[in-house]
């Protein structure tokens, strides 16, 4: 996080939201968000029923693993395995979707997809970074959260959260 959005933090600039997307006694809680003009970060929690964080485990089950990504028995990383059909190797990401691999992603007031990049840390609990490539942002914003496993369960985490960017004129400035 660069010195800019942390001065704008600070300054309570953030938007608390306390979104929830919940099945198979996990929920993605989505607990609050900062928005500039060209970039959102949101941060996230995935949750046991008990409101506890989920442990960063995997189920490579079937998979020609190469590395387990532990270390000392602890999860350190996201597995490793080989697929016979490619070159390489292949990450397999804590939070699986149907959609391009991106679990997490915007759409514009008329659903189409916004053209973001995107950095997760693919944990239990982390921040979600949509940037444009110096494009401001349209004024109607949800992100679309299509999630189909998430470490060793699957299930069907699927819905759509407003951006409220009430505060973005005032981030941006700040974050300048």
């Amino acid at each position: 996080m660069n010195h800019g959005v942390k001065e704008a933090l600070s300054k309570g600039l953030s938007i608390p939201i306390n979104e929830k997307v919940t099945d198979q006694g996990l929920t993605i809680h989505f607990k609050e968000m900062y928005v500039e003009d060209t970039k959102i970060l949101i941060h996230y929690r995935i949750e046991q029923k008990d409101g506890s964080l989920i442990p960063y485990e995997f189920d490579t089950t079937g998979l020609n693993v190469l590395s387990d990504g532990k270390k000392d028995g602890q999860q350190v990383e996201n597995p490793t395995y080989q697929e016979a059909q490619y070159e390489g190797f292949s990450v397999l990401n804590f939070l699986g979707s149907d959609h391009d691999n991106l679990p997490f992603y915007l759409i514009d007031a008329n659903g189409a997809e916004i053209n973001t990049g995107i950095a997760d840390q693919d944990k239990p609990e982390g921040v979600l970074a949509f940037v444009t490539n110096g494009h401001s942002l349209p004024q109607s914003i949800s992100m679309k959260v299509d999630v189909n496993r998430i470490g060793k369960t699957k299930g069907s985490w699927k819905g759509t959260i407003a951006i409220d960017q009430g505060k973005a004129k005032q981030a941006t400035e700040v974050a300048k």
